[in-house]
């Protein structure tokens, strides 16, 4: 009798430990009811959280919710057991930054573990430090997912210059801790029009060993889009991020107008694997940097990237005050990038770096100075350089510029380039894109890059999602492995097709359209002296405009959204 009493005992603590209940929040709810059906929600998120139990879900119906900060911290299971925190399926719930108090967080988690926040949108939130999801402490098992997040700022004056005090956090993952955060996903996000100051729309901060940031749209950010930090001195020990991935997300129009940034940016950070981005009209596509000195960012791995159009860099590797070692450049196409005409190029390198790998990309430029590789320092070569297998090329064609060298007595050809350093492997010919006009980097089927690759390179695991081709292929498909970021022959996705405003026919006559223009709000037509002609909002992506009444010349459509504005001229015939 004892056993079955200690056997129904154990497994009523087991029914106990794994019973799952849903409830339920709603505009119209009332904290005094019991959350456990819509018709009896409750009002409050903070409510629904200090009753819920790990293995419990707690849904938001449908609505705007303007709340002081949700809290959750301290909340921890030995379980695994996770609670969850999500929008009804199909519903919108928007959080509005709009009434907090003297917290200036949206959403704050806090030494806390086992939470997923799914499906919300968080917005207009506007002050100093002003923060949409802050992850904080000492967290495990934490999953940002699906969620969007905009109109984060550090000021309402869309005109205020930061200083490095003025900052806004979109996500933050902050971990400030002896411990270290573990396992932190931030998945499914779109993240956009956001004036971060200083600071960065998605960010992995101090001592966190463990992340996952993947399929996130990112734009419109008036600083870095993506940041793995370390060396801050946020953490007392560990004081770096480490062991993560950074995966098939998109990133573009990050643009600063008071500092440099790129789209993805690791300072700092150590052993992360940067695969399958698409980063595009930023400062730079990426930045393997480090702003601190006598500190490292190593072990750093980015395969089958696509970088372009980006104002610099489509890749810069090397430290400004600290040292950046063992990067790893596999499989990656950067094309048409320093369109702005002044420091950039396709890649590019300084001299605080060691231990560089580049084997087996395409580098593909456009640029009116005809560099394709920028190296800015003395006139050594720094130690571990590895560059081979790569496919040049300028639309120009070869150039005393192509090739800037860390100061030394190149001419600049390719020529001598690889044969006095690197490249006895690699080519200067066009890769033959499908089709370079509309943003199509796929392989065409005589590109001179297929199966050209090194021959020694076999991915890690080939069947790991974490080592396919841009389009999710498989890395090896054939003899050996094709150079960029393309792996021709597998299944062609739509991936590194961007949405980059289109206008037509130009010149036009009676009608203009302008597609592909759903990251802006506002357009205005104006004349050669500046008098504005037309001004509305735009509510479709795709839409035209009646120019018949305007007469023969020269006219500029401004594209507008709070953080950024992109002109495109026009010329009126009849």
């Amino acid at each position: 009798m004892k056993r079955l009493i200690s056997i129904l005992f154990a497994l009523f603590l087991l029914q106990i430990n794994y019973s799952q209940t849903t409830y339920y929040v709603s505009t119209s709810g009332d904290d005094n009811n019991d959350g456990t059906s819509p018709g009896n929600a409750w009002a409050t998120l903070q409510n629904a959280i200090d009753n819920a139990n790990f293995g419990d879900t707690i849904i938001l119906l449908p609505g705007t919710y303007a709340w002081p900060t949700v809290f959750i911290t301290d909340k921890r299971t030995s379980t695994d057991n996770y609670l969850t925190i999500k929008a009804q399926d199909g519903g919108q719930v928007i959080l509005e930054g709009t009434n907090l108090s003297s917290d200036p967080q949206i959403f704050y988690i806090e030494n806390s573990n086992n939470i997923v926040i799914k499906g919300l949108t968080l917005r207009n939130n506007i002050r100093n430090n002003a923060a949409g999801i802050e992850i904080h402490g000492n967290c495990q098992n934490i999953k940002i997912l699906n969620n969007e997040i905009y109109n984060i700022a550090f000021s309402s004056d869309p005109n205020q210059m930061p200083t490095e005090n003025d900052n806004a956090y979109p996500i933050l993952v902050y971990a400030d801790a002896a411990q270290p955060d573990t396992n932190i996903i931030i998945s499914y996000n779109k993240i956009h029009d956001c004036r971060p100051g200083y600071s960065e729309a998605l960010a992995i901060n101090g001592n966190v060993d463990g992340f996952e940031v993947s399929y996130n749209q990112i734009y419109n950010i008036s600083n870095i889009g993506i940041d793995a930090i370390g060396n801050e001195g946020t953490a007392p020990n560990d004081d770096y991020a480490r062991n993560g991935l950074i995966y098939a997300n998109h990133v573009h129009d990050c643009i600063s107008p008071y500092a440099e940034c790129g789209g993805i940016y690791v300072d700092g950070g150590q052993d992360i694997l940067i695969v399958r981005n698409i980063s595009y009209n930023n400062q730079y596509g990426i930045e393997i940097g480090n702003e601190h000195a006598g500190t490292f960012t190593q072990n750093i791995t980015l395969l089958s990237n696509v970088f372009y159009h980006n104002q610099n860099f489509g890749i810069l590797v090397g430290g400004y005050k600290g040292q950046v070692q063992n990067v790893r450049v596999f499989e990656n196409t950067t094309i048409n990038n320093n369109t702005g005409g002044q420091w950039g190029a396709e890649i590019g390198f300084t001299e605080k770096s060691s231990d560089i790998v580049v084997n087996g990309n395409i580098f593909y430029a456009n640029n009116s100075q005809q560099i394709i590789v920028l190296a800015e320092g003395t006139d050594t070569t720094p130690p571990g350089y590895q560059i081979n297998y790569n496919i040049y090329y300028h639309t120009d064609g070869p150039s005393p510029n192509n090739f800037d060298w860390f100061g030394t007595s190149l001419d600049g050809t390719f020529d001598d380039f690889s044969s006095g350093y690197f490249d006895d492997n690699s080519m200067f010919t066009n890769p033959k894109f499908v089709d370079v006009a509309n943003y199509d980097y796929h392989l065409d089927s005589t590109s001179p890059a297929i199966d050209a690759g090194d021959p020694a390179f076999i991915p890690e695991d080939n069947s790991n999602p974490y080592w396919q081709d841009i389009d999710g292929n498989p890395r090896l498909i054939g003899g050996h492995i094709d150079i960029g970021a393309d792996e021709y022959g597998g299944p062609i996705s739509q991936a590194i097709k961007p949405q980059i405003v289109k206008i037509y026919p130009n010149p036009a006559t009676n009608i203009l359209h302008v597609d592909r223009a759903a990251n802006y709000y506002t357009y205005q037509i104006l004349n050669i002296s500046g008098e504005i002609l037309a001004k509305r909002q735009i509510r479709d992506t795709n839409f035209t405009i009646n120019v018949s009444s305007l007469s023969a010349g020269i006219y500029f459509l401004i594209l507008q959204n709070p953080v950024r504005t992109k002109i495109e001229k026009f010329i009126v015939i009849h």
